[in-house]
């Protein structure tokens, strides 16, 4: 026992061993005392044995569990059963917690008798508490996450959820998810089986995307991360994991997409060419243009893609190389620019330009017309109209021309004839002439109205000079109007006849050349007019503009169809020219002010963008409007051009793009690790770290700048970078997420302490990969304290067993000691009973310090050792007994085991005593204990001499017996005897789960 001690850890359990009478309520006499009573109570075994007796050992107690122990006591003795009961005692100054296993009985004299044993446990009631803190902690983690964690079986069985995780399924808590099987929730039913299936094969699934249905129908898409492990039976049946909403995301990802072929779509039938370029200060490159713009400047796209734009610029004209300021110049988003194809041909082009605010950056989108041959039509019609101006110009005709019988045009001739010989204060056709030439006049006009070209003579008188005219009226058309042509010619001077005629001659043939080019000027207007035409053509074929045009009281002028029938669909209102504009919408206060402003602004010249939005039957509508002037001959400005287009679905999408952003710019900002994106060179190519976050990390890297720098030049320690390296190749080479673990000394020499970190690598792309790198330090830490207490555990448990044994050894040495001085043999046999009965519970203990496993004993070692053991003690007897063992591999708890022990160590000892009498050479017993479904069955027969007829267990006066059939209600079992050639004893009970 010395050495024993002298091993034990300064942790040991105190405990010590107690015998009184006492009868329920008070002590009696105290019978028997040993072990470390000072350690327990801090005094001495007198001084506790006075105070038993006198009842003021219940002043140690604690006072608030005083009458809870009083009550248990009472209960044990009345039951009289054992019973364990814990509570708190004073010692020096302090509160330790104890335990009191109690045993009555009854002595020789039939006196109440109370046996225990009192045991210091306040070490395993700290331990107890911190552990259930620990789980307490890691439950709160469980159920306050985020994420959905949960655990199904594979049959579709919830086992275990936290609330996040039903409320991403609809379902207001877990209890009530708890009644529905995951299986058919499943959007897809096809889809589990092929799943579980993956995920038995992988054993874990990352990113895995799965559609489930909420508990309003409504679809889920949902990023799993979700692993398998055994049951109870040891298949893979139970799925555990976490899982996170993302169908808002999916749903925006599958619009955007949407969007861009729609885009496309767009961008390649539009009947313009369409180049989008980049916009900066380093130039303004073409990365993408349509298939009509690549035959416009004649070559592929991939030589026309990465050039600048002003290479496609034919000359410098003042045109300003950044397009940021042409469209921050005046507002202005439409110009006209003379272009040049690949092979060097010149062309001009309207341009109209729009800016495009993208996540990539700022670009312009231009849309180019070519207009060469309108440019040609005009150049040619310009230059008719100055050779029929110098024509008419320098004629000796005076030339005056009335439309809508209104003079407005004369030439130099004219305008003399007109200020000498006509009325200059009236420009009235009727009224310019004297009023004595009106029928002439009148006749000739009716005359050009026949298809005729009327010639006369007229005189005009002027003061006291008169002068004779030939006058020619011809149908013209000028300035898109039909008009009236008159030509004067001077023939005062009769002895001039012949000249006269000669100039009358001229005058023919220059009238001649005149009609040509009217004809020619007619032909020109009509090709204007058909052009006019075709674009109105286009204007109202046009699905996706509205043009609408106004006068200076804002009422309509013009509308395509397009606009009028999207205020019907939209507004539900019939418009018409000379409506009011801004009486067709709903406007929220100060927004008329605002139009009624860009449009006095677009009246004074300056062309104006409005992007707005309105309220309609089929919900809220957004616009972008291009509002210009339409400026008339002279420069004056009656009306303007509104042209607008539907933005409702890029508003929406932007809407929807920057609330995601929010979204996951709000969850990095949560996110407590460090983000990095590192290409495949090792350049770290993006980074999340707040500078309060490094903190001393700062001694381990070489800057807080890592976007730019290389791995080996951020990492002072060039082992860990060069095996940082190493993760993201293998990163790079692999589609799933890869871990990395390192850890690095941080601190002086003394005090450095180990930090430990996790990177998880996810590919982005072949040449990008994102690393989230979390400090682990604190989970290492706890979970290596973790360890040591389950370690300490464990040896606290050993030497609690260790004890126990140790001190069953000592009441069986005190018995032995005992039996030297008793020589009555009826004495003897029950000091060898007791000693049998505690050696059976004693191997019990000695088994569970040999083991890991605390909670179950291997029945099978144990029955051996003990019926060996119960056959060598009674070899005294003389007689060879058989023993036949059939005990099959069953892990039995302590708490059925120590009933077993001691149920087999009476039913073996009385066969060994009693069924083979002196004198019978040789005799055999058979024990079987095998287990049958839940039920644990112990046979122990032997074929000796048998019971008396009338043997009931129920009145045996045998106390062995009687202990076997008390343990046996204690098992809750059933006890069956069999009398068939000898005894058959039959326990059957059903198995405690371990």
């Amino acid at each position: 026992m010395g050495k024993q001690e002298e091993d034990m850890p300064k942790h040991s359990v105190d405990s010590f061993i107690f015998n009184l009478i006492y009868d329920g309520k008070k002590v009696e006499k105290v019978l028997y005392l040993s072990g470390k009573i000072r350690n327990v109570y801090g005094i001495d075994e007198k001084a506790y044995s006075e105070q038993l007796i006198s009842g003021k050992i219940e002043e140690k107690i604690v006072p608030e569990d005083v009458e809870m122990v009083r009550k248990e006591r009472r209960r044990i003795f009345d039951s009289d059963k054992p019973g364990q009961l814990i509570y708190r005692i004073k010692k020096e100054g302090k509160a330790v917690w104890i335990e009191e296993k109690l045993f009555p009985n009854k002595s020789d004299k039939n006196q109440p008798l109370l046996c225990g044993v009192i045991q210091n446990i306040s070490s395993q009631v700290a331990l107890e508490n911190r552990l259930k803190k620990s789980e307490e902690k890691y439950r709160k983690i469980f159920e306050n996450n985020l994420a959905g964690v949960f655990r199904t079986h594979v049959d579709g069985t919830i086992l275990e959820c936290n609330q996040a995780f039903a409320a991403i399924l609809g379902y207001a808590s877990p209890e009530e998810l708890m009644n529905v099987n995951i299986a058919s929730l499943y959007y897809d039913q096809n889809e589990r089986q092929p799943y579980i299936e993956k995920l038995r094969t992988s054993g874990t699934l990352n990113h895995y995307i799965s559609k489930l249905k909420r508990k309003d129908g409504r679809r889920l898409i949902l990023d799993n991360n979700v692993s398998i492990v055994e049951d109870d039976t040891g298949k893979k049946n139970i799925i555990e994991g976490t899982l996170i909403d993302i169908t808002a995301l999916q749903e925006t990802k599958e619009a955007l997409e949407l969007s861009e072929k729609k885009y496309r779509l767009l961008f390649e039938e539009a009947n313009n060419a369409i180049l989008l370029v980049t916009l900066g200060v380093k130039g303004n490159v073409v990365i993408d243009i349509n298939q009509l713009g690549v035959d416009m400047f004649g070559d592929s796209s991939h030589e026309i893609i990465g050039l600048d734009l002003f290479e496609l610029i034919a000359g410098d004209y003042g045109i300003d190389k950044n397009i940021n300021k042409i469209l921050a110049r005046r507002n202005k988003s439409e110009k006209e620019w003379k272009f040049k194809r690949l092979d060097g041909e010149e062309f001009y082009a309207e341009v109209w330009f729009s800016k495009l605010e993208l996540a990539e950056g700022q670009f312009c989108q231009m849309v180019v017309r070519d207009i060469s041959e309108r440019k040609k039509r005009e150049r040619e019609l310009f230059e008719s109209r100055q050779s029929f101006k110098s024509i008419v110009d320098s004629t000796l005709f005076a030339v005056l021309i009335f439309t809508d019988e209104e003079l407005v045009y004369a030439n130099p001739t004219g305008e003399q004839l007109y200020r000498r010989f006509l009325n200059r204060n009236s420009d009235k056709l009727y009224e310019v002439f004297p009023q004595e030439q009106r029928k002439l006049i009148e006749r000739l006009v009716e005359e050009s109205r026949e298809g005729t070209s009327p010639f006369t003579e007229i005189a005009l008188r002027a003061r006291k000079e008169e002068k004779n005219y030939s006058i020619n009226v011809v149908d013209v058309v000028h300035n898109q109007k039909s008009s009236k042509l008159f030509l004067l010619r001077d023939i005062t001077l009769e002895k001039e006849y012949h000249i006269q005629k000669h100039r009358a001659e001229i005058a023919e043939v220059a009238n001649k050349e005149l009609q040509k080019e009217i004809e020619k000027n007619r032909r020109t207007q009509e090709e204007l007019l058909e052009k006019t035409a075709i674009l109105r053509a286009f204007h109202e074929s046009s699905r996706n503009l509205f043009i609408v045009t106004l006068d200076q009281k804002f009422r309509i002028t013009s509308m395509n169809y397009n606009f009028k029938s999207s205020i019907k669909r939209l507004l539900d209102k019939k418009v018409k020219e000379g409506d009011l504009f801004l009486d067709l919408y709903y406007k929220e206060q100060g927004v008329e002010e605002k139009f009624i402003e860009k449009f006095r602004k677009v009246f004074n010249g300056e062309p104006q963008v409005i992007v707005s939005h309105f309220p309609t039957l089929q919900g809220e509508f957004w616009a972008e409007t291009f509002i210009n002037p339409i400026i008339t001959e002279g420069g004056k400005i009656k009306e303007i051009s509104c042209i607008s287009h539907d933005i409702t679905e890029k508003v929406e999408i932007q809407n929807k793009i920057k609330r995601s952003e929010a979204s996951m710019r709000a969850t990095l900002l949560a996110i407590p690790d460090f983000i990095f994106r590192i290409n495949a060179k090792g350049y770290f190519t993006d980074s999340r770290v707040k500078d309060n976050d490094l903190g001393n990390l700062r001694k381990f890297m070489t800057t807080d700048e890592f976007v730019g720098k290389h791995i080996r030049e951020v990492f002072k320690n060039k082992k860990i970078a060069e095996n940082f390296i190493e993760n993201l190749q293998e990163a790079l080479a692999s589609d799933g997420l890869h871990t990395q673990r390192f850890s690095f000394y941080l601190g002086d020499e003394k005090r450095a302490r180990k930090r430990f970190f996790e990177n998880r690598f996810s590919k982005i792309s072949d040449d990008e990969v994102v690393i989230i790198s979390r400090d682990i330090t604190e989970a290492m830490e706890y979970e290596s304290r973790l360890v040591e207490s389950v370690k300490e555990k464990e040896i606290l448990l050993k030497e609690v067993h260790h004890r126990v044994k140790n001190n069953l050894q000592v009441i069986n040495s005190i018995l032995n000691l005992q039996s030297s001085y008793v020589y009555d043999p009826a004495t003897l046999e029950i000091i060898n009973e007791s000693q049998n009965r505690i050696r059976s519970m004693s191997y019990i203990h000695e088994s569970l310090y040999q083991t890991k496993d605390f909670n179950a004993i291997d029945f099978q070692d144990y029955m051996t050792t003990l019926v060996h053991n119960l056959i060598h003690s009674y070899q005294q007897y003389g007689q060879e007994i058989k023993l036949v063992l059939d005990v099959a591999k069953v892990k039995l708890a302590l708490d059925q085991a120590i009933p077993c022990g001691l149920i087999m160590n009476e039913l073996v000892s009385n066969a060994l005593k009693y069924a083979y009498p002196s004198g019978t050479e040789q005799g055999e017993i058979a024990i079987r204990i095998y287990k049958k479904g839940k039920k644990i069955h112990i046979e122990v027969e032997d074929h000796g001499v048998g019971l008396p007829p009338d043997f009931s267990i129920e009145n045996s006066e045998s106390l062995g017996l009687s202990l076997v059939d008390t343990l046996v209600h204690q098992l809750e079992g059933e006890l069956v005897l069999k009398r068939n050639s000898g005894t058959k004893f039959l326990i059957i009970f059903e198995k405690q789960e371990v």
